[in-house]
């Protein structure tokens, strides 16, 4: 029998409990979601009062209550990468919400999303679309199917479809969520903007470049009238406008959208937050594009530099920036750059993220790719192979991003002269492409390139012209007459012709690419080194050898100024170049030659032949 000072203490013991678990509740519920390296640190001494109501006193807290202590220490962990120990608290939450609240209770729908938010940053995107669905199910049946709240979760299902690579199903979700926030918001409400950012963000993707804009637009209009010119919320929608620009070859409308993206956000934010590096990037990545690499690179950098600043040196985060300047380094041929930034990336993402994670297969394929720029074949194999399982795994056999790590793979295989399995590969990765993007997409276009490339080298030429002008229909339905992708899709045609003898045809697409080139490009841009060298060596098979010298030094000049001195376009010029000087001298037309630079150089080949001699 309890005596009545067991009674009081008992009681007094429960109320303290309670007030406890108030007071824990009301710390949990301040702690910012978003959680930088500083708040981490000044939040890490709290967590442990936070779990303990978790794990032994929520049978103290209120219905309304429940959940908060679970998620905010899941979220702490999330935000650390930590997803098993934020899945452990998460698991803790389903099961004490289901016990007490039943499983169709709101507050469900919020654990499993939860649950899917968690996995889906695992790349588990197969178990997070099984508890959006189930979020979705149950907010329909709380709320009715017209509710925002149902709205939302169709978009967050969408978003995994779309990273699964099901964009059919993503749009249908998507449209569904615009359609129930237009009637039950009105049209211009800033979420229906954000609806129309999803859905533009997917077009995009398909190539569906019109409907994109027109999207975007629109969400500007509205971001604009609500919001005001100056809201972060704008910026973002400027950042995905110019993107669309950008994948367009629209750059001289897509800097200035980034430029002032850029000045919202750190007139919002101040120049050192989180909240800028995407902007950076984006600048930085069109900067690099245009070949305007002393402008992209202190943008990468000042990136990183803001990254490791608030999220510490590890994050996965910081592996992505990692990433880019890996490949910003590739590009110029600065390879030692390169490999340690691509290193660094992916021990980043294997000990953040897990050795199978999407992502890592991505760090994985640069890090191929960057090998075979280097001639350093032994590992790639292995690295590709690695990169195709995880990704096998996780996101099936016919993901688009598949279509990449495969073309990775033909290329490695045609370079080691393993024809067969090359054009397997290519074919692969086309059909994926088509089935996924559409048979007109520009990503298509550019495995037919490949593939053309590849029966071209095993003079088959009859198969490799009509990819060749399948590409060019669709580069020019995308992208208009006078793209830059445009050019190096007829740069390629102009090989295949000059491979068959048919030289005036290949000269007058050459002519035209170049022409391309230096009106969108500069005519100081890396690609257009390239369609000088191709343009000198069809002079140099006519034995043109005034015409190959004058593309040939203009090509030289370009790449000795605005490249670097180990850039493979460079070194492959230069050894073109002397390859020329040699034939000129064998067959006896030095003598064509005008630049005194070239003679002397002649000279020097003379002199070096009568030493070997």
């Amino acid at each position: 029998m309890t005596t009545l000072a067991e009674f009081k203490q008992n009681t007094e013991t429960e109320q303290l409990k309670r007030a406890f678990c108030k007071v824990m509740v009301t710390v949990a519920q301040q702690i910012p979601r978003t959680l930088s390296k500083q708040i981490i640190e000044q939040v890490e001494s709290t967590i442990p009062h936070i779990s303990e109501v978790a794990a032994h006193l929520s049978s103290w807290l209120e219905d309304e209550e429940l959940i908060i202590p679970y998620c905010c220490v899941a979220n702490f962990y999330q935000e650390k990468s930590a997803f098993s120990q934020a899945q452990y608290f998460l698991n803790q939450c389903y099961d004490v919400a289901q016990t007490r609240l039943g499983v169709d209770h709101s507050i469900m729908a919020i654990v499993l999303h939860n649950l899917a938010e968690n996995h889906e940053l695992q790349g588990h995107y197969a178990e997070a679309e099984i508890f959006n669905q189930k979020a979705l199910t149950i907010w329909k049946k709380q709320l009715g199917v017209t509710d925002p709240v149902v709205a939302s979760s169709l978009n967050n299902l969408a978003g995994v479809r779309k990273k699964q690579g099901h964009y059919a199903d993503a749009e249908s979700l998507y449209l569904q969520a615009l359609k129930i926030r237009e009637q039950q918001l009105e049209e211009n409400h800033p979420d229906v903007a954000a609806c129309l950012n999803n859905l533009a963000e997917l077009y995009r993707l398909q190539g569906r470049y019109v409907e994109a804009e027109q999207f975007l637009q629109r969400s500007q209009s509205i971001w604009e009238k609500h919001l005001g010119e100056y809201h972060p919320h704008l910026a973002s929608n400027l950042n995905n406008l110019a993107n669309l620009y950008r994948a367009q070859g629209r750059y001289t409308e897509s800097e200035p959208l980034y430029q002032r993206a850029l000045s919202i956000q750190e007139q919002h934010s101040g120049q050192d937050h989180p909240s800028i590096v995407t902007t950076l990037n984006n600048l930085a990545g069109i900067y690099e594009t245009q070949g305007h690499y002393t402008k992209a690179e202190p943008l990468y950098k000042r990136a990183l530099s803001i990254e490791e600043q608030h999220l510490g040196e590890n994050y996965p985060s910081v592996a992505t920036i990692l990433n880019n300047l890996g490949e910003f380094y590739r590009i110029q041929g600065r390879y030692a750059d390169a490999e340690t930034f691509c290193l660094r990336s992916l021990a980043i993402k294997e000990e953040q993220l897990g050795e199978h994670h999407p992502d890592v297969a991505l760090s994985l394929t640069l890090l191929a790719n960057l090998y075979r720029h280097r001639g350093c074949y032994a590992e790639i194999e292995q690295l590709l192979q690695r990169a195709l399982s995880i990704q096998e795994q996780h996101l099936g056999e016919k993901h688009p991003n598949l279509a990449i790590t495969l073309n990775n793979l033909a290329d490695y295989y045609q370079e080691q002269g393993n024809l067969t399995d090359a054009e397997l590969m290519y074919k692969r990765s086309l059909a994926i492409k088509e089935q996924h993007l559409g048979t007109s997409h520009s990503s298509v276009a550019n495995s037919l390139i490949n593939l053309a490339d590849l029966y071209k080298s095993q003079t088959r030429y009859e198969d490799a012209e009509p990819l060749l002008q399948r590409a060019l229909v669709i580069l020019k339905q995308h992208f208009g007459e006078h793209h830059s992708d445009v050019a190096m899709g007829s740069n390629h045609l102009a090989d295949l012709y000059q491979s068959q003898g048919r030289y005036a045809d290949a000269e007058e697409l050459y002519q035209k690419s170049l022409e391309i080139i230096k009106q969108h490009l500069g005519k100081n841009h890396p690609r257009a080194v390239i369609i000088l060298n191709n343009l000198a060596s069809l002079y140099c098979a006519q034995s043109q050898y005034s015409k190959a010298e004058s593309a040939y030094l203009q090509a030289l000049t370009v790449s000795t100024d605005h490249l670097e001195a180990d850039d493979p376009i460079s070194q492959i010029v230069l050894q073109n170049f002397f390859g020329f000087l040699k034939q000129a001298i064998q067959e006896e037309q030095t003598d064509n030659f005008s630049n005194p630079w070239v003679q002397e150089m002649i000279k020097k080949l003379q002199r070096d032949n009568e030493v070997k001699e």
